[in-house]
């Protein structure tokens, strides 16, 4: 079986650079990262896990990786 990791990698990538020249930082990547990983912890925090299992299903692998970032989840 074939590993996608690095396909997901370069993927996640172009979307952060794209966030960045949106953001008019086209260099700081970083930036890029934090506030998308930050964007996505809001959701988290105002519904359910199921509600936002159900969400990050559609999402592309690269993406679902930002929102479960710093996820603590307290349905266990």
């Amino acid at each position: 079986m074939r590993s996608h990791f690095d396909e997901y990698s370069q993927k996640g990538m172009g979307f952060l650079k794209q966030v960045a020249g949106h953001l008019g930082t086209p260099d700081d990547i970083a930036y890029a990262d934090r506030l998308t990983t930050a964007v996505f912890a809001t959701p988290r925090e105002l519904i359910t896990p199921e509600e936002s299992l159900h969400m990050i299903s559609g999402l592309p692998m690269y993406m679902k990786a930002h929102y479960v970032n710093g996820w603590k989840n307290s349905w266990r």
